[in-house]
Parts: C-alpha cells; structure tokens; sequence
C-alpha cells in the first residue's frame, strides 16, 4: 500500500508514519525502502509520536503549496511539471556535527557513497562558520558539549537562507524529549543510537532527496511566472503583469 501510495503522483506527499510490533533493524529499512516516512514501534512514545506527525504536517502543507504555485503558473506558460521531476540523492555535501572521533568516522565513512564531500564541526560554532551555500544536509549529534545543537536549528528555522536545510538529529534513546523539541524547532528528522548504517542512508537519501525536488519545484515556479509575465521576444513585461488579478 506504502508504495502504491508513493508512486501515484496525486498521494505521493501524503505523509506516511508506519506503527508496527516489528523491531528488527531489517522491518524498519523495508519500511523506509516502500516510501514510509517513519516506521515506530510499539509501544509507540507519546512525545515522539506527536512531534513527527506535527513535523510531517509542516513539511506536507509547504509541499503542496510548491506545487499549488507550480500549477497556476503552469496555466499561464508551459514547462516541466513536477510529475516528470527527477531526483537523484547522490554527490551531495553534507554538515556533520559530531564531537566523538569514532562517531564521526563511522559516519563519514557510512555516507562516502551519496556524498561528494562531509565536512566535520566538532562544535556549534564552528558548525556554523562552515555552513554556506553548497551544504544540502546538516547532521547534528545532541550529545556535542560545546554548544547546544536545538539552538542551531533555531537559529537557522529563523533565517530566511537556511529555512528549507533539511536536518538530521542523532541522540541517544534517552534524550527522546530533546528530539522531539529539536521536530518542534524544525529539524525533519532524527536517528536513535546505535545508528544502523542502512538506516542511516535510507534517511539521508530521503532528506537529500525532498530538497532537492523542492528547489526544482520552486525553480519551475521562478521560471513560470517570468515567462507568464515577460515576451519572449523582446523580454518586456506583457499584457498580464498589469491586468488586475
């Protein structure tokens, strides 16, 4: 049903949260395999439960109002429609934030195969000196002691430039209320330790993969309405930019 769901253009954004009695580390990747958003297990946490389905709402609602921009302007000039769109996750650059040496090098080493380049901030603030342009993903441990990460991702939810970075929290089973906070703050998803290394692709695939089809959507609507609203001929606003809406 997951992929069915996944697959149909029409249902492909409805979030998917799949709550089950299976714990196996290989239930939770063919889970996330079909298109499922999350897979938790019972006995389900409240807290959790709560923040990722605010978390998945959010991202739902900006999701279909990219497409919703998408298709109005599409009325006016044609181009590629988003069910034509191709993502591929893989050459990204990634920010990790991590203060353990071994942590981080079984990360690294973890990732090689969807990143062109992951670089290591052993601390908040130089976490935030190498955030720039180029990074698509920012990992962020909550046990680092130099800084508190929840106040990065707060910071960056309230800057315009970073707002859409997708972030990945990775805490310990007890921090649990920390993650759910960090859901709240704006972070789109988060792993428990120990990290399974499948699991931790799956969902870095995932999260490279969602923004990048969000800036191809927010292109396609930049390059709609310039073309609804200029001549081609001569790159002068046409008849609609002063019609009345």
């Amino acid at each position: 049903m997951c992929r069915r769901l996944k697959a149909n253009p029409v249902t492909a954004d409805i979030p998917v949260v799949m709550v089950t009695a299976l714990s196996d580390v290989s239930d939770r990747l063919r889970g996330l395999d079909a298109g499922a958003d999350d897979f938790l297990t019972k006995p389900v946490n409240d807290t959790a439960l709560f923040a990722r389905v605010r978390s998945l709402v959010r991202l739902k609602r900006m999701m279909d109002e990219l497409r919703l921009r998408e298709e109005v302007c599409g009325r006016f000039s044609p181009t590629e429609t988003s069910d034509g769109l191709t993502t591929d996750p893989s050459a990204a650059r990634i920010l990790l934030i991590e203060d353990q040496g071994v942590a981080a090098a079984r990360i690294i080493d973890t990732l090689n195969s969807v990143a062109s380049s992951i670089v290591r901030a052993s601390s908040c603030a130089e976490a935030q000196n190498l955030l720039d342009d180029s990074v698509e993903l920012v990992i962020a441990s909550l046990s680092v002691l130099d800084g508190d990460p929840l106040r990065l991702v707060a910071q960056w939810r309230a800057t315009e430039v970073w707002r859409q970075l997708p972030i990945l929290l990775v805490a310990d089973d007890s921090e649990l209320p920390r993650l759910a906070k960090g859901l709240d703050l704006g972070a789109n998803d988060y792993l428990v330790r120990p990290i399974d290394r499948n699991e931790l692709l799956a969902r870095v695939r995932t999260q490279i993969r969602r923004k990048r089809l969000a800036e191809q959507l927010r292109a396609n609507y930049r390059r709609s309405l310039s073309l609804a609203l200029t001549d081609d001929l001569t790159g002068l606003y046409n008849r609609r930019y002063v019609l009345p809406i």
